[in-house]
């Protein structure tokens, strides 16, 4: 994920590369995930909004409800119901 990231800030703050600032990130609970792992991850993804804002577009597909308002601007589906 630092890689994506590290292309995205180059594009954002110095117009190199054409990087689609979209991050598609899925299941990030999933087997290697504990409850520190979400934490720091909660916090990473804070510190990204803190940055970049409105610059990029981060989608996560996952089950876990921890992540719920972590971001500011999120989209999350009722428990219950599904997209698709």
């Amino acid at each position: 994920m630092a890689f994506y990231l590290s292309l995205m800030q180059l594009e954002i703050e110095n117009k190199v590369g054409r990087h689609s600032r979209l991050l598609i990130i899925d299941s990030p609970a999933k087997e290697e995930g504990d409850s520190n792992y979400l934490h720091g991850f909660s916090e990473v993804l804070k510190n990204i909004e803190s940055r970049f804002g409105n610059s990029l577009q981060i989608l996560i597909g996952t089950a876990e409800r921890g992540f719920e308002g972590v971001l500011a601007n999120e989209f999350a589906c009722p428990e219950g119901e599904f997209l698709f």
